[in-house]
């Protein structure tokens, strides 16, 4: 049986760079997303569409996440 490698790709939306701007591995795999950074911003998280990307697993399909960024206010 072939194993099937999906990606995430990453969307920073505005974030500083990351390293690499996707993760791939097989369906089912342990994966650890990493936290951008965004001058004056807290990151709030990994989003597909509206919904809180909270996975610790590779999906079964290939997908696209966006960081959601909330403005900092001092």
């Amino acid at each position: 049986m072939t194993k099937i490698e999906n990606t995430i790709t990453l969307d920073v939306n505005g974030g500083n760079a990351l390293s690499t701007n996707t993760i791939t591995g097989e369906a089912g795999t342990a994966i650890s997303l990493p936290n951008p950074t965004k001058d004056g911003y807290k990151f709030l998280g990994w989003y597909k569409g509206d919904v809180k990307f909270e996975e610790t697993t590779m999906p079964e399909e290939n997908i696209t996440l966006v960081a959601k960024w909330e403005e900092v206010v001092t």
